[in-house]
């Protein structure tokens, strides 16, 4: 059983999506361990109407110290981006909030769960970046072509240069000192 639970979420916004910070803090009672570490998972879980769940679970990696009491005293810190919680969207609905739960193994090796949030709208969980527009879209791989085709050529006639072959271009020409 969990003691002195203490958990402060942050949301914060990138550029490309919104990121989830989650740290806890706490003693579990009766918990026996000589590990250093024990494995916590971050559990988000939306309802899709009736009996269908999206459910997705992270690790979280908890330092953990005994102390005269007998009690295992932990800490541990998780960043997760939402965006990349549920790959495919399909079904994930932007209206219905995601609960967030802390899952850990008890004494009797038993997964419990704890609530931790239930405030994230399942719109946070979406790409925040747009794709540019479709005019955009074409100019830039018509010029990453171009570019892919010029460079070989201006490698070889270059190199070819170099070798006496070919003319130097009037700007490498001065650049070189030739006249």
């Amino acid at each position: 059983m969990i003691k002195n639970l203490q958990a402060v979420a942050d949301v914060t916004k990138t550029d490309r999506s919104v990121v989830y910070e989650l740290t806890v803090s706490g003693k579990l009672k009766g918990y026996k361990t000589t590990a250093a570490r024990m494995h916590m998972l971050l559990s988000f879980v939306q309802d899709i109407g009736g009996q269908k769940k999206k459910q997705r679970y992270y690790p979280m990696f908890v330092e953990c110290t005994m102390t005269k009491e007998g009690d295992c005293k932990f800490i541990g810190t998780s960043k997760v981006e939402l965006a990349y919680v549920f790959a495919d969207k399909k079904g994930l609905q932007s209206d219905r909030n995601v609960s967030v739960s802390l899952c850990y193994v008890d004494q009797n090796m038993q997964w419990q769960e704890i609530e931790v949030s239930r405030n994230l709208r399942g719109e946070q969980f979406f790409d925040l970046y747009q794709q540019p527009r479709v005019l955009i879209r074409i100019v830039k791989r018509a010029l990453f072509g171009l570019c892919t085709v010029l460079l070989p050529v201006w490698l070889c006639s270059g190199w070819l240069a170099s070798k006496g072959i070919g003319k130097l271009s009037p700007r490498a020409q001065k650049a070189s000192g030739e006249n």
